[in-house]
C-alpha cells in the first residue's frame, strides 16, 4: 500500500501545519508571557528588600503573608547587615506600635502583628526589647494568646542571641515615646540599673522579665508554655525558682518546657519530668497533649536536656564533691538526694528508649546520651 504523502514543498495544503501555526504556537507564546508575567509580580510582591516589604506593610498591603515572609528574610544567615540596621528595627518597631493602637483583634490583624513580633526577635540589637514586653504583657483580649506566645518567642530569640541581660529592659507604657533602638534602649537600661533593687522595690522599673514571670502565671496554657520557654533562657534565680513550680502544672506542654528550661540551666529538679517526656515519646499514641510536642521533638529535646544535666552534674561534681551545711552541721553532696532521685529516673528512661524506642534514630541517640551519663558518674539503669 502507498504510504502517504509528507507534507514538503510543493506538497498540497496541510490543515496540521496550519493548526501549529495559527493556534498553537501563538497560544505557547502567550502562555509564557503570562507566566512570565506572573513571576515578575511575585517577584515584586515578595519582600526580598525589607525596606519595600515594610512600606507596604504601612501602605496596608500584603498583610500576614508579607510580614511572614519579611521574617523568613531576616533569618536568612546571610542577612546579618539587616538584623544590624537600627533604622530597619525602628521602622518595624514603629509598625507594631501602629497595628497595635488600632485595636483590631481580627484573625488577619492578630498574625500580622505575631510576625512583626517574630521579626524584631530576628535583630542582633535589644531596641525592640520594650514593645515585646509590652506585647507580651496583652491588653486582657483572650484573641491575642497567639501575639502574646509570638512576643514572648521573640523575647527567647533576643535572650539567646545578644544574652539574657536584655530581658532587663523595661516594658514601654505608651507608644508614644522614643522607639529608636539606638537611642531609648540603652537610656532604659541605665534607668534600670540605677534603681535600687532588681526585683521591684523602691519604685524600681518592672523589667521585661518581670513580665515574663507574670506571663508563666496567666490563665492560658499557651502564654504559660511559651513563658516557660523563655525563662529557662533567661535564667537566674527568679527564673528558676518559677520554672521549678510550673513543673506541677496542669498542662504537658508548660511542665515540659518548664523541665528542658531548667535542664539548659543545669538545675536537675525537672529530671522526672524529662523521663515522663522520653516515656510518652516512646507510646506512640496519637498526638500528645499538645500540637507543638510531636513525638519526635518529645524525644529531642528530653536526650538534649539529660546529656545537658549529665554535664552540669559532672561539672558541679568535680569541682565540689560535698560540704557543710552551716545551720545542720551535716555534709551534703553537691546533688541534692531528691534531684538525683530523679536523675536517676531520667538514666533509666534514656536505657529503655536505647533498646526499645520505635524510632532508630532515638534508639542510636539515646544510646550516646546513656553513655556520656555514665561516664558523668551516674550508674547503669
Amino acid at each position: 500500500m502507498a504510504q502517504p504523502v509528507r507534507n514538503h514543498p510543493g506538497a498540497g495544503f496541510s490543515t496540521r501545519g496550519m493548526l501549529v501555526k495559527l493556534v498553537l504556537l501563538p497560544a505557547l507564546l502567550v502562555g509564557l508571557f503570562v507566566a512570565l508575567a506572573i513571576l515578575a509580580g511575585w517577584a515584586r510582591f515578595t519582600p526580598g528588600d525589607p525596606e519595600d516589604a515594610l512600606a507596604a506593610l504601612q501602605r496596608g498591603g500584603g498583610g500576614p503573608w508579607r510580614a511572614a515572609a519579611l521574617v523568613r528574610t531576616l533569618a536568612e544567615p546571610r542577612n546579618r547587615a539587616m538584623r544590624q540596621d537600627p533604622r530597619l528595627l525602628d521602622r518595624l518597631i514603629a509598625l507594631l506600635w501602629h497595628e497595635t493602637a488600632r485595636a483590631d483583634t481580627t484573625s488577619d490583624a492578630v498574625e500580622l502583628r505575631s510576625y512583626l513580633c517574630l521579626a524584631i526577635g530576628q535583630f542582633e540589637l535589644a531596641g525592640g526589647v520594650p514593645v515585646l514586653a509590652d506585647t507580651a504583657r496583652g491588653r486582657g483580649d483572650p484573641a491575642e494568646v497567639p501575639l502574646r506566645v509570638a512576643a514572648l518567642e521573640a523575647l527567647a530569640l533576643l535572650a539567646n542571641r545578644l544574652g539574657p541581660q536584655v530581658l532587663h529592659l523595661p516594658p514601654a507604657d505608651t507608644p508614644s515615646g522614643p522607639t529608636s533602638s539606638a537611642d531609648s534602649a540603652a537610656p532604659r537600661a541605665n534607668v534600670h540599673s540605677a534603681a535600687p533593687s532588681p526585683d521591684g522595690e523602691h519604685g524600681a522599673p518592672v523589667t521585661a522579665l518581670a513580665v515574663v514571670v507574670d506571663c508563666a502565671d496567666d490563665r492560658d496554657a499557651r502564654v504559660r508554655g511559651a513563658a516557660a520557654y523563655t525563662l529557662g533562657v533567661a535564667g537566674g534565680a527568679e527564673a528558676e525558682q518559677r520554672l521549678r513550680t510550673l513543673l506541677l502544672d496542669t498542662v504537658a506542654a508548660v511542665r515540659y518546657n518548664a523541665a528542658t528550661g531548667l535542664a539548659r540551666l543545669g538545675d536537675p529538679t525537672g529530671a522526672a519530668v524529662l523521663a515522663e517526656m522520653l516515656e510518652v515519646s516512646m507510646q506512640h499514641a496519637g498526638p500528645t497533649e499538645s500540637p507543638a510536642f510531636d513525638d519526635d521533638q518529645l524525644a529531642r529535646n528530653a536526650l538534649r536536656a539529660a546529656e545537658k544535666l549529665g554535664e552540669a552534674v559532672r561539672a558541679a561534681e568535680g569541682s565540689v564533691t560535698a560540704y557543710v551545711d552551716d545551720r545542720t552541721g551535716v555534709a551534703e553532696t553537691a546533688v541534692p538526694i531528691e534531684a538525683r532521685q530523679g536523675l536517676d529516673a531520667l538514666h533509666r528512661a534514656v536505657g529503655r528508649a536505647a533498646r526499645r524506642h520505635p524510632s532508630p534514630q532515638w534508639r542510636t541517640r539515646a544510646a550516646a546520651v546513656e553513655r556520656r551519663l555514665q561516664q558523668a558518674g551516674f550508674s547503669a539503669p
